[in-house]
């Protein structure tokens, strides 16, 4: 039988989904060999049970959506009754606090949590705050100014330059040095921005949306990072339309101002073009 997971996680206490190596596993956990690792417990098994996920992420990046899937022989599913809801709070007693199931329910035989995924958003935080936020500390990126500076951080600034990531470009000079995948082009459907304005001891707080068919490594940190730079004045206003012109040149990475950290970096939905969860329905 075939499932469908709903997760959600905090990233910080691993090195990404992708499963690594023993040695690497051992020194800091993907969430994918968590989850298969619990599987197994749960399943008394010694057989690897594969969870197939919806992309990779990267270490320390979190996530309030992420879809995967699962198939299960169903001599393995008896005590269970093959009842998803009893699976679901068998898998959650052998994950981690940091790892939870949400939801998991029959999917369609042919269901692929990576190669059925029409659309993916990002969400990313930042936290303009005078102190340290010892309890959003991991979560946000944080940057040490008065909430109510609008000269350090110009917020309208930084959503003009946002249309310049929308539609179908070259991303070359965001993506991930090193990379090695076919093409850099991609699709971004939407960028959108909202501001919290707290009191002065809880900060402003901006959160920046970003929805794509599909996003290369580190390409949405990249984004954020130009956008930063543009809004805290250290680049010009025409900083971003450069990189993106660059990026039609040769095949190679322009270095963009700086790569923002993993821990503002939120995955908070994964759309496909059919309901698979009952909620969707």
């Amino acid at each position: 039988m075939r499932f469908a997971l709903r997760l959600e996680f905090d990233g910080s206490g691993f090195c990404g989904w992708q499963e690594q190596s023993k040695t690497m596993e051992k020194k800091c956990p993907s969430l994918q060999m968590t989850l298969q690792k619990a599987f197994a417990k749960l399943l008394g098994t010694r057989k690897k049970i594969f969870v197939q996920g919806c992309g990779r992420t990267d270490a320390g990046v979190h996530a309030e959506d992420y879809v995967a899937n699962v198939e299960i022989d169903e001599i393995l599913l008896k005590k269970f009754k093959a009842e998803p809801r009893r699976l679901r709070l068998g898998l959650n007693s052998y994950l981690p606090p940091n790892l939870s199931a949400k939801e998991i329910v029959e999917a369609p035989a042919d269901f692929h949590a990576l190669n059925d995924v029409k659309s993916k958003t990002y969400e990313y935080r930042i936290l303009i705050k005078r102190t340290k936020p010892a309890l959003e500390l991991g979560r946000v990126y944080w940057l040490p100014a008065e909430a109510k500076d609008r000269a350090f951080f110009d917020v309208e600034l930084l959503k003009r330059q946002m249309k310049y990531f929308v539609g179908r470009k070259d991303f070359a000079a965001f993506a991930n040095a090193g990379h090695s995948v076919k093409t850099t082009v991609r699709n971004v459907l939407s960028v959108e921005c909202v501001e919290e304005l707290r009191d002065r001891d809880r900060g402003r707080l901006i959160s920046v949306f970003f929805t794509g068919e599909g996003f290369l490594k580190q390409q949405v940190r990249n984004m954020v990072g130009s956008l930063v730079a543009v809004a805290t004045k250290k680049r010009g206003e025409d900083f971003i339309p450069r990189l993106l012109e660059a990026s039609r040149g040769p095949a190679t990475r322009i270095p963009s101002l700086f790569c923002a950290p993993p821990e503002g970096l939120f995955l908070t939905r994964v759309n496909y073009d059919r309901p698979i969860f009952p909620s969707e329905a």
